[in-house]
């Protein structure tokens, strides 16, 4: 029998998708965000540590797949 895959739940065996997102080089997790009032739709867009939500030109959130 040939050698296992391993666990998903190793942190080992995880590929790239794990990594963390960079914009401008700070580090940016995921959100849900609603905009839906506003007109932007429910997405998941990209927020710093610190909190803030990372925003492009026009004062939007960023979707977090963009990036």
């Amino acid at each position: 029998m040939a050698g296992k895959k391993g666990s998903k739940n190793n942190v080992s065996n995880r590929g790239k998708g794990a990594d963390l997102k960079q914009l401008d080089g700070k580090v940016v997790k995921p959100i849900m965000y609603k905009g839906e009032r506003l007109g932007h739709g429910n997405y998941m867009a990209a927020k710093f540590e610190d909190g803030k939500l990372a925003k492009d030109d026009a004062g939007r959130p960023v979707p977090y797949k963009m990036i």
